[in-house]
């Protein structure tokens, strides 16, 4: 096969023919919008406008916090949520994990599961969670500075010490260290 491509200058002509037809198709289908981007993907769903958005310029609010969770922040808590879909392996191990959060002061810890995420929208909204399991962690609110709260989200199987080590992170205080090379 090698050498009769190697010889036959036709066939080499329509292979080259060939191949620009589906470079020029792929590079067509990207710049014409045909995929999307994982920023387009991961996108929370509050941002795509209805028509109370276009009626009035605004965005629909967003519901607020089930009383204990927004209690919890209020009070100083590291507020943490577990999103986790009911039969999933890696979930029920994560929730099993999620036990160490117990023995943590100062810890208010709320496991969700999926079809209850929009209960919890104005966390889950702005860090577009967009998988299960999900570990969403708020830095407590005296912490902030007054500012907005802040909060974290780590997908996937977590152990007991990654949990933890979340918490730890969110109530870490002291000098920000960036990584450089010497």
């Amino acid at each position: 096969m090698r050498e009769k491509l190697n010889e036959n200058q036709n066939l080499q002509i329509a292979l080259v023919a060939v191949l620009v037809v589906v470079v020029g198709y792929f590079m067509y289908s990207n710049f014409a919008g045909g995929s999307s981007s994982a920023s387009e993907v991961s996108e929370p769903a509050e941002s795509t406008p209805t028509a109370a958005t276009v009626a009035s310029g605004t965005p629909p609010p967003v519901h607020p916090l089930p009383k204990r969770v927004d209690d919890a922040y209020k009070n100083g808590s590291t507020v943490v949520l577990l999103i986790h879909r009911d039969g999933g392996i890696d979930d029920r191990k994560v929730r099993e994990a999620a036990n160490v959060l117990s023995g943590m002061s100062d810890v208010a810890y709320f496991p969700v599961s999926v079809d209850k995420i929009a209960t919890y929208a104005a966390i889950t909204g702005p860090l577009g969670v967009s998988s299960a399991p999900a570990l969403v962690v708020v830095r407590p609110r005296r912490l902030n500075d007054g500012g907005a709260a802040q909060a974290t989200v780590t997908y996937g199987f977590q152990t007991a010490a990654d949990i933890r080590q979340a918490v730890r992170d969110a109530n870490y205080q002291g000098p920000t260290l960036t990584y450089a090379p010497q």
